[in-house]
């Protein structure tokens, strides 16, 4: 019993002391910024721009104002219409990997279709999520010529290879963390702990604050 109750306090204590000394202070390495510079801050760290999101409508042909969306984060992914294999797989994938991610009403997915589509072709599209989450939204443009709106941001991407296989993150700000490649198993799990950083990441203290 004696020696039972030693193993337990060996295996404990280095966590009390991890916990302990890491409290409020984390050295996970900080989400970059990708688009223009607007300047420094006082602390010294540049100011990055923040991404114009367009004016949308949803599946009841409510309108969005992309300049009125309240402040989340939020994923950015966008389709084609006719929906394409990749476009499936893509639907499928995120349906996978997004239910390990709380604190839902911080953030939000935004499927925007960037083709003309009717409202009931949109609403039979967002059936097949099966995230039981209801912050997960389909959208089609109000304007067709603003394709070029999100074309700004997904262009930002230096590795992109085809813009359907790709999503973009960006903070309550509206600036652009991060791009995840859907067809990587990697980039998926990168996706959930990075929706979860950016959430904590006003409260965090950065011992670095590089990418």
């Amino acid at each position: 019993m004696k020696k039972g109750v030693i193993l337990i306090a060996i295996l404990l204590v280095p966590s009390v002391v991890y916990m302990l000394f890491s409290l409020g202070e984390h050295n996970t390495t900080r989400l970059g910024f990708y688009g223009s510079i607007i300047g420094v801050d006082d602390n010294g760290d540049t100011l990055y721009a923040s991404v114009k999101l367009p004016d949308l409508m949803g599946m009841s042909d409510n309108k969005l104002s992309g300049d009125e969306l309240p402040q989340k984060v939020r994923i950015i992914h966008a389709f084609n219409w006719p929906c394409d294999n990749q476009c499936v797989d893509n639907i499928s994938t995120l349906n996978n990997y997004l239910n390990k991610v709380e604190r839902k009403e911080d953030w939000e997915l935004m499927s925007i279709c960037v083709d003309s589509i009717s409202a009931q072709n949109l609403e039979s599209l967002s059936k097949k999520r099966i995230y039981t989450g209801d912050n997960w939204q389909f959208y089609r443009l109000q304007n067709l010529a603003d394709q070029s709106i999100l074309d700004e941001v997904f262009e930002m991407n230096p590795s992109r290879s085809n813009p359907g296989e790709y999503i973009a993150l960006l903070d309550q700000s509206n600036r652009v963390r991060e791009y995840f490649n859907l067809r990587t198993q990697q980039d998926n799990k990168k996706l959930q702990d990075a929706i979860k950083l950016i959430i904590q990441e006003p409260h965090i203290s950065w011992k670095q604050k590089t990418k």
